[in-house]
């Protein structure tokens, strides 16, 4: 079972140092991750950041956990849950960190290709042949990690993957529903 709280942790940290200078394993995984985003955009298994993502968190703090696994197992000799960690961890902080984890939403498995799998075994025909290949090799690299070599890696993960927040524009009340060219004037910022 993975500790939440030191997951949390370790997110917070990785988060910190990606604002400052990289190590080349961090450089390495944040042009990696940055290649899987491309390979991967929205609408073609972009949720498979996600899940590199969570796989990397939960070897910083587990180094025996079985990275392949989507919800935990019965009897697996490694159990950890991929989709409860995005879901206590990775989702509460990612929008503080300001990191795009490809599927934002509450549970960012509760989609294609993940959708009712308990392992990666179980998914046969992703939509994105060539995103999934190259994920898969991604998350091969991460098996065999030890909590501080994910720790640099969660770092580029980070950097790769943070965006830029614009700021709401706030509209007078006169404004109504509607804003034309005309009324951009108006408001306010």
């Amino acid at each position: 079972m993975i500790d939440y709280e030191a997951a949390a942790t370790n997110l917070e940290i990785a988060s910190e140092l990606a604002h400052g200078d990289l190590a080349k394993a961090s450089r390495d995984w944040a042009q990696d991750v940055g290649e899987l985003g491309r390979l991967c955009p929205k609408g073609k298994n972009s949720s498979v950041l996600a899940f590199l993502g969570t796989a990397i968190l939960a070897r910083t703090v587990d180094s025996e956990v079985d990275v392949r696994s989507i919800n935990q197992r019965e009897g697996s000799a490694r159990p950890y849950s991929a989709r409860m960690l995005a879901e206590k961890v990775w989702v509460p902080a990612r929008a503080k960190m300001s990191v795009d984890l490809g599927a934002n939403g509450p549970n960012p498995f509760n989609n294609s290709p993940f959708f009712n799998k308990d392992g990666l075994e179980e998914v046969t025909s992703p939509k994105n042949a060539e995103g999934w290949s190259f994920f898969l090799d991604c998350l091969a690299r991460v098996e065999p990690m030890s909590p501080e070599d994910a720790q640099l890696a969660l770092v580029g993960f980070i950097s790769a993957r943070r965006r830029e927040v614009v700021p709401q524009v706030v509209l007078k009340d006169e404004l109504g529903n509607s804003l034309g060219l005309e009324q951009a004037w108006i408001a306010k910022v």
